[in-house]
């Protein structure tokens, strides 16, 4: 509920990123909160890419604006 799953924030706490390049985005229900705000802070000594959010409800839509989205960083 607007914030990112534990799994991550284990990994990042025992691996933290340094000085890579990263695309940061989630799926959500309801509303994103601050999921990417509290990524972002969490991974600010890295390159951000680009940060995007996918309501899950619409998934048919999603699925070619994440490749569209994701094609959009490495050009």
């Amino acid at each position: 509920a607007s914030s990112y799953v534990p799994a991550i924030k284990t990994f990042l706490a025992r691996y933290p990123l340094k000085n890579k390049k990263i695309a940061l985005y989630c799926s959500y229900e309801g509303d994103p909160g601050k999921t990417i705000k509290n990524l972002k802070k969490c991974l600010k000594n890295n390159n951000l890419l680009g940060e995007k959010g996918f309501k899950v409800a619409h998934k048919n839509k999603n699925m070619t604006e994440i490749k569209n989205w994701a094609m959009s960083l490495f050009s």
